[in-house]
């Protein structure tokens, strides 16, 4: 077993060379070599497949690249709420907004209004003042020193009323009334009749 074992390995040495002869003796021993002996033969080498080492195509990312983690867990609007409506529109109000964990050092709060940017700061709450009637949507985003966006609420709309200005008596209501208690006046406007006059 030992001498088959020896006498493979030689046989795999030589493969490399241009020929290979095998020669048997008078004992029947079996012998390879890379030089031609008497009543030695040829054995013919059957070239391995080889094929092309393919360079992948992925890109790998650089290892200074630094991709941005959100240290927040939690951001939204709480005040007021989707779909909500302010009932007089000529009064400031708040939108008010909470962040999970508390705002970091270096960062701001964007607030937008209608796609554009109202306020830029640290503060939760944005008083909203002068605006037009109609539907408008809000939203806000936490962003780091160099203007990355970490965290984005969701979009809210919001319907401004505003009191004819014919009818203010009935309508205009203090300035400290609380945002769900600004509702229009209900009640009919009692006119006299032109025969009483």
């Amino acid at each position: 077993m030992r001498y088959l074992a020896i006498i493979f390995s030689f046989f795999f040495t030589v493969l490399c060379t241009a020929q290979v002869y095998q020669s048997t003796d008078d004992d029947g021993n079996v012998s390879f070599s890379d030089k031609p002996s008497k009543n030695s033969k040829t054995i013919d080498i059957i070239d391995t497949n080889t094929a092309k080492a393919i360079k992948p195509s992925v890109t790998l990312p650089s290892l200074n690249q630094q991709i941005p983690v959100s240290v927040y867990q939690t951001f939204s609007i709480a005040s007021p709420r989707n779909d909500s409506a302010i009932s007089n529109g000529l009064y400031p109000f708040n939108v008010t907004m909470q962040l999970k964990p508390a705002l970091k050092k270096g960062h701001k709060i964007e607030l937008t209004l209608d796609g554009k940017t109202h306020s830029k700061g640290s503060s939760l709450s944005r008083q909203i003042t002068n605006i037009n009637r109609g539907k408008h949507t809000f939203s806000a985003k936490v962003v780091d020193s160099n203007g990355q966006t970490l965290i984005k609420t969701a979009p809210i709309s919001l319907s401004v009323l505003k009191p004819s200005t014919n009818n203010r008596a009935n309508n205009t209501l203090p300035p400290d009334t609380p945002v769900r208690d600004r509702r229009p006046s209900t009640q009919p406007v009692v006119r006299p009749s032109p025969r009483s006059r």
